[in-house]
């Protein structure tokens, strides 16, 4: 599982190297393909307003993220796909709970973020670094964007970090260590 919709009705999840929503409600709950290519999806997110989804894919032989239309069901394909990573992507998509932003690792392992609107059509800015990821962080296997999450105002950030003291599991809270706000 990848995400759930703002309403609770629809489970975002990736299976056989595609992205598919799972209707929760209603009679009909069989899986719906969001993002199905021959290239590899996953990490798909979507957005507040249940306008988009943001999802990793490797369509240009390296991990990128996208996003386009959600719209589970409608038939055809959706209207629209935008590439909005430029450096690839280590996963870790979210958004910010407004719909009006999107954070992502980038290919050098930092935080990026794209401002987006869409009004009148889907418009992201170009990726800006927030903050470099500690490379402890970085180097753990499988995707290190999943061992991370955001509050959904996008100024908290909660990372797995591996002990460096054993090699027994922990897990540290660190509390107020941001000392400047974004905007």
């Amino acid at each position: 599982m990848s995400d759930w919709t703002s309403d609770g009705a629809f489970l975002i999840y990736a299976w056989g190297g595609d992205v598919f929503a799972l209707p929760v409600t209603g009679p009909d709950r069989k899986p719906i393909p969001i993002a199905a290519t021959p290239a590899t999806e996953f990490g798909g997110a979507v957005s507040p307003n249940r306008r988009w989804i943001a999802y990793v894919s490797n369509e240009t032989k390296r991990q990128e993220v996208y996003v386009q239309p959600f719209m589970p069901g409608s038939a055809g394909a959706p209207a629209g796909k935008w590439l909005v990573s430029n450096n690839g992507t280590s996963g870790f998509v979210r958004w910010r709970a407004d719909s009006s932003e999107l954070v992502f690792l980038n290919g050098d392992g930092a935080l990026a973020s794209v401002k987006v609107t869409s009004a009148p059509v889907f418009k992201a800015s170009a990726p800006q670094v927030i903050f470099q990821m500690p490379r402890p962080f970085l180097v753990q296997a499988g995707t290190p964007g999943a061992l991370a999450d955001a509050s959904r105002d996008l100024t908290r950030f909660i990372v797995a970090m591996p002990s460096e003291s054993s090699r027994r599991q922990e897990l540290s809270v660190v509390l107020n260590w941001l000392t400047e706000t974004r905007p």
